[in-house]
């Protein structure tokens, strides 16, 4: 398994963020997703209005726990989008 890194964080939140098709703008754009740091670990959130609100997607997790959550998190909007485009 590969070292749970910022950078490998941060790739699969694009991914998330190409498979939600979040709205790419200048921050804080309501609808992103947005990626939070500090000494206690990282979560995902859904920024919700011009000011920057963020409601929590995930609980403050590890790297490694990061990792995996936003495995998880990918594989669902991914079978998402392919029940929309499939219609069932």
């Amino acid at each position: 398994m590969a070292r749970a890194t910022r950078k490998l964080i941060e790739s699969k939140l694009a991914l998330a963020i190409r498979l939600s098709q979040s709205p790419d703008g200048p921050y804080p754009t309501p609808g992103a997703l947005d990626l939070d740091q500090d000494a206690t670990g990282y979560a995902v959130g859904l920024i919700v209005n011009d000011g920057g609100g963020v409601a929590d997607l995930s609980y403050r997790r590890s790297a490694a726990e990061m990792v995996a959550w936003l495995d998880g998190f990918n594989t669902a909007l991914d079978l998402a989008r392919k029940r929309e485009h499939y219609g069932c």
